[in-house]
């Protein structure tokens, strides 16, 4: 999900998804950018793919203003296997399931 207008995504619920087996290059399996304001990311199963599970990223030049993910909650989550052993962009193997880069005022448990 990319913010990148002025106003912002406001009130996003990713809940119960299944994202798995994803060849996702230089991205991540589940992944808010720019300008994201009260979210819920929430009881999704990631699983098996060859990058990062969940990123919330911020100051990348996605939006003009207020360019960073904030004021959410990323809660009951299950991730494993996720790797970039498998992933041809990246030289070396690493991993993680959830990331913040940038963001602000998120609650991860």
């Amino acid at each position: 999900m990319y913010g990148d207008q002025e106003v912002p995504i406001y009130h996003l619920d990713i809940t119960n998804c299944d994202l798995f087996q994803n060849s996702l290059g230089l991205s991540e399996a589940l992944v808010l950018n720019g300008n994201v304001k009260k979210f819920t990311i929430a009881k999704n199963k990631i699983r098996d793919n060859d990058n990062i599970g969940i990123d919330m990223i911020g100051f990348e030049g996605t939006a003009p203003k207020n360019d960073f993910v904030r004021e959410g909650i990323c809660e009951q989550n299950e991730l494993w296997n996720n790797s970039t052993t498998r992933n041809p962009s990246y030289q070396e193997a690493s991993s993680a399931s959830i990331y913040v880069d940038g963001g602000r005022d998120i609650v991860i448990q």
